[in-house]
C-alpha cells in the first residue's frame, strides 16, 4: 500500500519524517524526494531501521573486507562470479555470509556503519515529498534495526565529529605521510582497518583515495588517519591557517630581537 505525503520545501526534514514513522511503528519503506530530485530510500520495522539508501557514492564492500584481511582474494573473487552469473543476483555481502567467507557479527558491523553514514548525509536534505510503502522489505535485512533515536543521535554525532575532522586534516583532500621519528611501542593495538589505512599512506594519496582503496567512507578513513596521527604513526602537513600564524609568530620574534639588538648598540 502507497501512502503519499507532499509537503512544502521547508516544510519537514528527514528527521521528523523518521521520527514520525517511528512513532506510528511503521513497517515498510519511506521514499524521500529532494529538491534536487533525488530520491533516498528507508526502510523501517517497528521504530528501527533495517536499511537505508541514500545517492551519492558509497564503499565497496568486497574491498573493505579485502583490504582489512578478513576476507581472500579467492572467496571474494568466487563470490563476486556467483554474483555476476546469478539472474537475481544477492548482495554481496549476503553471498559471503553464506558461504561461510565472513561472519554475521562483521557483516552487520559494517552494514550498521553504512547506514549510519548514508543517514548522516539524508539529515542535509532540503525535502518537497515523502511516500510510505507498507510492508515493503530491503534485499538484506538486519537481523535486528537500529532503534531510529539511537540512528538519528549517532547520525547527528557523525557530523560534529566530521567538522571537527575536517579542520584537523583538511578535508577530503587532505595527504598523509609516514611519521620519520615513529618508533616502535608496545602499548599500540591496531585492528584490521586501521593496518589497511597505516600501510597505503604514503604522503601522495588523499583520503579520499585512501577511503576508496580500503573500502571505507572518507568519515571512517579520516577517523583512523586522525587516530594515527595521535599516536605518532602519521602526519599531515600543517593547514594554510597553522603556517600563517606561525609565520606571524616568526616575524614577532625576529622583530622583537631587532629591537633588542638595536637598543643594545
Amino acid at each position: 500500500m502507497t501512502s503519499p505525503a507532499n509537503f512544502q520545501h521547508g516544510q519537514r526534514a528527514a528527521e521528523d519524517v523518521l521520527r514520525v514513522a517511528a512513532e506510528s511503528s511503521f513497517w515498510g519503506r519511506i521514499d524521500l524526494t529532494s529538491t534536487g530530485g533525488e530520491v533516498a530510500r528507508v526502510w523501517c520495522r517497528d521504530a528501527t531501521l533495517l536499511a537505508v539508501s541514500v545517492p551519492g557514492p558509497r564503499p565497496r564492500i568486497g574491498v573493505r573486507l579485502l583490504s582489512a584481511g578478513l576476507v581472500g582474494p579467492a572467496e571474494l573473487d568466487a563470490a563476486l562470479r556467483e554474483q555476476s552469473d546469478s539472474v537475481n543476483p544477492e548482495p554481496l555481502g549476503s553471498i559471503l555470509l553464506r558461504r561461510g567467507a565472513i561472519d554475521r557479527v562483521e557483516l552487520e558491523s559494517v552494514v550498521r556503519g553504512q547506514i549510519i553514514d548514508q543517514l548522516a548525509d539524508l539529515l542535509g536534505w532540503p525535502l518537497i515529498a515523502a511516500a510510505q510503502f507498507s510492508g515493503d522489505a530491503p534485499a538484506a535485512p538486519l537481523e535486528s534495526g537500529t532503534p531510529v533515536a539511537e540512528a538519528l543521535r549517532k547520525a547527528r554525532a557523525r557530523l560534529w565529529v566530521w567538522d571537527s575532522l575536517l579542520r584537523r586534516l583538511g578535508g577530503p583532500q587532505g595527504v598523509a605521510s609516514p611519521s620519520m621519528l615513529a618508533a616502535p611501542r608496545a602499548d599500540i593495538f591496531l585492528g584490521p582497518y586501521d593496518w589497511a589505512v597505516l600501510t597505503k599512506v604514503d604522503g601522495v594519496r588523499s583520503l579520499e583515495v585512501l577511503a576508496a582503496e580500503c573500502g571505507l567512507s572518507i568519515y571512517e578513513c579520516a577517523q583512523i588517519v586522525d587516530a594515527l596521527m595521535k599516536v605518532g604513526l602519521v602526519v599531515l602537513p600543517p593547514s594554510a591557517e597553522q603556517s600563517s600564524a606561525g609565520t606571524a609568530e616568526l616575524l614577532r620574534e625576529l622583530a622583537a630581537l631587532n629591537k633588542e639588538s638595536k637598543s643594545d648598540s
